[in-house]
């Protein structure tokens, strides 16, 4: 049986880095969450300018492997293995992912199908050119560009599937219910079987259908940042759109530690995940900040 070959991550880990032939700087960091394995995973291939951030989901069959490792712990590191070694257009990369991680779960006997059982990932991967960026996204690890003039915006903005389950989990909660995570089992499962039919996510089957690209301008922009979703600031109201104008501030304000620490704090104010509904204490969390100002403005 092969599998991917695979890079522990610690609790926190950072890098950082240039490629001086455009003028950029990158830093990253990625940290594990309330869960055993950190099932994010990043991608930096600088000879192709191709710098990516995956968030990994398991099947919900509670599949692990001989080492311990996840069903979504692997989807996510096949995909890092792909974009950071294949110099491919960043659609082919999603392509060649997607077989791979089909291969790889059946060489380990998963029955594919049944998508309780897939493999997934999310992916939001960008690659710099020399007057501008070609990106792709696929589910809800996302992609925002800072501009200059202090403007800012999500490249992809209709990305939240989870909003039903989470505002059943909120409803729950107002009804007393003392633990609303372990009463969505049923609704979860549901929505894992809408996968690639009302939502996308890399998953080893016959196509990977909501995969999102397009090529923006570099023009007036300041930084890139990928992030996954475990960086998006809790919110009590699950159909509120995300606060993203915080979540600017506290980058600019913090870096990428700082916007962290903000986001982890709310989260641990709330152990028991009544206040902001959500799957897990606190998520996994990875981003790569790409800065086209130079040297002085580099954050982490």
């Amino acid at each position: 049986m092969c599998m991917p070959v695979v890079k522990r991550n610690p609790s926190v880990e950072r890098s950082e880095g240039s490629g001086f032939a455009t003028g950029y700087r990158f830093d990253s960091i990625t940290s594990k969450g309330s869960s055993a394995l950190n099932e994010d995973a990043l991608a930096v291939n600088e000879r192709t300018g191709i710098f990516a951030v995956f968030d990994g989901a398991s099947s919900l069959t509670s599949f692990s492997d001989s080492k311990g490792r996840t069903g979504g712990f692997l989807a996510a590191n096949i995909a890092r293995e792909v974009f950071e070694n294949e110099d491919k257009e960043l659609v082919d990369l999603v392509r060649e992912t997607n077989s791979r991680i089909r291969k790889a779960m059946l060489d380990a006997g998963i029955n594919a199908s049944d998508k309780l059982n897939l493999w997934v990932t999310a992916a939001a991967a960008i690659k710099i050119g020399k007057d501008s960026f070609d990106w792709i996204q696929v589910s809800d690890t996302l992609i925002l560009v800072l501009y200059k003039d202090g403007r800012h915006k999500l490249l992809v903005n209709d990305y939240d599937h989870d909003q039903g389950v989470l505002t059943l989990m909120a409803q729950l909660a107002r009804d007393g219910v003392e633990d609303p995570r372990a009463a969505i089992t049923k609704p979860l499962e549901r929505l894992r079987r809408q996968l690639n039919v009302t939502y996308g996510f890399i998953a080893g089957e016959s196509s990977v259908r909501f995969l999102k690209s397009g090529t923006e301008s570099l023009k007036g922009v300041e930084e890139i940042i990928l992030f996954s979703d475990g960086l998006l600031i809790p919110k009590a109201v699950p159909k509120e759109p995300d606060d993203i104008d915080t979540l600017v501030k506290e980058y600019r304000k913090g870096g990428l530690r700082g916007w962290l620490g903000y986001v982890r704090n709310l989260a641990l104010s709330d152990p028991k995940m009544l206040k902001y509904p959500r799957f897990k204490p606190y998520d996994d969390a990875t981003a790569i900040s790409v800065s086209f100002t130079g040297a002085g403005s580099k954050r982490s």
